[in-house]
């Protein structure tokens, strides 16, 4: 169909969510788990816990690029199609083919800074950004049907930029306010869909409005000489694509009517708290996460009939559950200058049951093990910092048995069916940069 044409050519590049919850913001914080070091300095520590910048006193910058490399467990010889999907007549029909899980290698820009406001004990203003290399928006919304890990395909390729402001209120305690801003898109598309032999060809005329998508953020801090600890609150954040495509297809003349929305984008309420004990030959980092996920939905597009195409027939329904997502990790220190960094983190999946119904938004508990070296050093009086990390995420295999009868309640079977493993591994490269001013 011309308007399917049209709208592809609008917004079939690809999207996904939160990348610093899945990776870590940078070096200095990847090597430890996806978590924050504590340093008041670190614009890397911005996600996590801004309100202990309250207290720096210096311009700080960092520059990082993250590179992703997925490997899942291959999906092959399942039934793709089936009387849902399809327009055989019979109504057991079905077909097998193996299902691409080779999602393309990512990679990622986190640029960060902390700018302090000049009156004494004003505090500082704290900004970062994370998107995808060479674009800003990519979006896909996966297959409506075929196996998909949605927490992976679609969650985390996106820009996101957050502000916050922080304020010391003594030399032990600082609170700051700020918000996390992405994009959501509506269009609207209307075309006019000429056959061969009309005599004319098709036309169309399309406009679309991006616009943000906000969510506030609060954060506490306490600081001592070795110890510090933090609080963080976040908003639940949705980001929706909606459009509306209308038109007609000639000879015979047949005008259409329906609306196209899919949930591109989804961060969860979160709560994090965490903390460290800091000496001289090291220092020792935990937190955990409480995330709500009751207001997911999962990318797949979904089509609402108005007047001459049918809907589209949403048989999966996801069930989501809450999580904590807890994290341990240590710095140790070499002397002054070199620091190795080693961290570990549990992530549930939010997605709940054993997938076997209708529906292959696919997702499992993941584990992962990170590393990697700092290196300090100065160079025309500026401080520079350096650095790698090393992330390993293993996925839990779950065996998928998909239950009898079709998604319409046809005998036959499932797509997805007989099954299929879930599992995999993701790896994860950084090289980072901060720079004190």
């Amino acid at each position: 169909m011309i308007f399917l044409i049209i709208f592809a050519v609008l917004f079939s590049s690809e999207t996904k969510a939160n990348f610093n919850d899945f990776f870590g913001t940078g070096v200095t914080t990847s090597i430890i788990g996806g978590q924050s070091n504590g340093r008041i300095g670190d614009p890397n520590n911005i996600y996590y816990s801004p309100a202990i910048h309250a207290w720096n006193q210096n311009i700080n910058l960092v520059a990082n690029l993250q590179s992703v490399s997925h490997d899942f467990k291959d999906i092959n010889n399942i039934v793709t199609k089936n009387s849902t999907n399809n327009t055989n007549s019979s109504s057991q029909y079905t077909e097998r083919s193996n299902v691409k899980v080779d999602y393309p290698d990512y990679k990622n820009n986190v640029f960060g800074v902390i700018l302090p406001i000049k009156s004494q004990g004003a505090g500082n203003l704290a900004a970062t950004y994370s998107g995808p290399v060479g674009s800003i928006i990519e979006a896909n919304t996966g297959n409506p049907t075929a196996p998909e890990y949605v927490m992976y395909h679609s969650r985390y390729r996106r820009s996101m930029i957050e502000v916050h402001y922080a304020h010391p209120f003594s030399e032990n305690f600082a609170l700051s306010l700020g918000t996390k801003i992405g994009l959501q898109t509506g269009a609207d598309v209307n075309t006019q869909a000429s056959l061969s032999g009309t005599g004319y060809g098709s036309s169309g005329a399309a406009k679309a409005k991006v616009g943000p998508s906000m969510a506030g953020i609060f954060s506490a801090a306490l600081k001592f000489e070795s110890l510090f600890t933090y609080f963080l609150f976040s908003q639940e954040m949705k980001q929706y694509l909606h459009t509306n495509v209308n038109g007609e297809i000639n000879d015979p003349p047949a005008p259409f009517d329906v609306t196209v929305d899919s949930m591109l984008y989804y961060d969860p309420y979160t709560f994090r708290i965490g903390g460290g004990y800091k000496t001289s030959a090291l220092d020792l980092l935990a937190s955990v996460e409480y995330q709500l996920w009751s207001g997911y939905r999962t990318p797949v597009m979904h089509i609402t009939k108005k007047t001459f195409i049918v809907s589209s027939n949403d048989y999966e329904k996801i069930n989501t559950k809450n999580i904590f997502i807890p994290r341990l990790g240590t710095l140790i220190h070499f002397g002054e200058s070199f620091d190795w960094g080693i961290g570990a983190l549990y992530r549930p999946t939010p997605l709940k049951g054993d997938f076997s119904g209708a529906g292959n938004s696919i997702d499992t508990n993941t584990y992962a093990l990170s590393t990697g070296p700092l290196l300090r050093m100065k160079i025309f009086n500026k401080e520079i910092e350096t650095g790698l990390s090393f992330q390993y995420q293993k996925l839990e295999n779950k065996i998928v048995t998909k239950s009898t009868r079709q998604e319409n309640g046809n005998t036959g079977d499932k797509i997805g069916a007989p099954g299929f493993t879930v599992g995999g591994k993701i790896l994860t490269y950084a090289v980072g940069i901060k720079i004190t001013l």
